[in-house]
């Protein structure tokens, strides 16, 4: 089972988030969607053998350099904190949280990134790439941000692309963040498949 937090103010609005349930669905994975903190002690207390599998900290339109609520990201943090030996993967919003919560900075762009970029993976060391890897060396994600993280948490490994931090992974727990929708197409696609079958269900 995955715990998907969910950033998306109104999920029946959103554009990606419905995306990533559909990816979940297809690959045939349970998931529970959590929208207030209070679910998870719930969860927790309902699954206590390790039914859940994974925790996914879904994209939404919220910015950390907005001085967002607290209510906003603490759902986040907690999912984290009760069950820290799961993995984790943050895209795009929960990207920010994880290096903001680990003591990176997170800053605001001069510009609304959006759109479907090319990015060159050939060099990338992080484990969460190295499957996309093996098949080419540039991938098509969908971007959608108006903050970066500048500078990277120092427990975490990273992977700049033209000026921007596409990606993190913790140096010692399965903690991985991307700042792109992997949902949004099809080489996104292959990301979540690796994080669910090689971290989560290994």
């Amino acid at each position: 089972m995955i715990l998907v937090i969910n950033n998306s103010r109104d999920l029946y609005k959103a554009t990606m988030t419905p995306k990533l349930l559909g990816i979940l669905q297809s690959l045939d994975i349970d998931y529970i969607i959590i929208e207030k903190k209070k679910e998870l002690k719930k969860i927790k207390k309902k699954y206590p053998n390790n039914e859940v599998k994974g925790i996914i900290l879904s994209g939404g339109p919220l910015c950390i350099s907005d001085n967002v609520y607290y209510n906003d990201i603490i759902k986040n943090i907690t999912a984290t904190q009760l069950f820290p030996a799961i993995p984790v993967l943050g895209i795009c919003f929960g990207f920010q949280v994880l290096g903001d919560v680990y003591g990176g900075t997170i800053d605001k762009l001069h510009y609304h990134n959006l759109g479907f970029k090319q990015v060159d993976v050939s060099n990338c060391e992080l484990e969460l790439f190295q499957q996309i890897k093996q098949k080419k060396n540039i991938h098509t994600f969908f971007f959608s941000h108006n903050d970066q993280i500048k500078h990277v948490p120092p427990t975490f490994n990273y992977f700049i692309d033209n000026g921007i931090v596409i990606g993190i992974e913790h140096k010692d727990k399965k903690i991985f963040g991307v700042q792109f929708h992997p949902e949004g197409s099809s080489d996104g696609y292959d990301i979540i498949k690796t994080f669910i079958y090689t971290f989560c269900y290994n």
